[in-house]
């Protein structure tokens, strides 16, 4: 089980939610590790909506890597 509490967002999350206190930049080292470390989780806990998906952590990184894409080009 990977509880990943507001660091990881739900498969049905539509963004990344409040950034004020993250680091968006390391977001995707930090996510990439954890993948790493958990090859296989059986559950992946979210901090919100639904935790019975386990492409959490993958939606996550495909909504950080969108995010900085489109930060780094200046685009919003």
């Amino acid at each position: 089980m990977l509880y990943g509490g507001c660091f990881i967002k739900s498969a049905e999350a539509n963004d990344l939610g409040y950034l004020g206190d993250a680091d968006v930049k390391e977001w995707e080292k930090s996510i990439q590790k954890v993948q790493a470390k958990f090859k296989n989780p059986i559950y992946i806990i979210p901090g919100h909506d639904d935790w019975t998906n386990v492409e959490s952590l993958k939606h996550t990184l495909k909504m950080v890597r969108e995010y900085n894409t489109v930060h780094a080009s200046g685009k919003k």
